[in-house]
């Protein structure tokens, strides 16, 4: 994200709430299999496309 923006400052890191999952992930693994469900973009090519369209 740093890279796709040209973001040159550091991050703020904060404590960690108690409301905050610890681990957050996407699996489209199940919809894959059950549906056939490919992906047209992964992450980097969905914000450049994303970008591009809205412009």
């Amino acid at each position: 994200m740093r890279e796709f923006f040209d973001y040159k400052k550091e991050f703020e890191i904060k404590p960690m709430r108690g409301v905050d999952p610890l681990r957050f992930k996407f699996d489209v693994s199940k919809a894959e299999r059950l549906l056939g469900f490919k992906a047209d973009f992964n992450f980097m090519s969905g914000l450049k496309a994303w970008f591009k369209k809205n412009d």
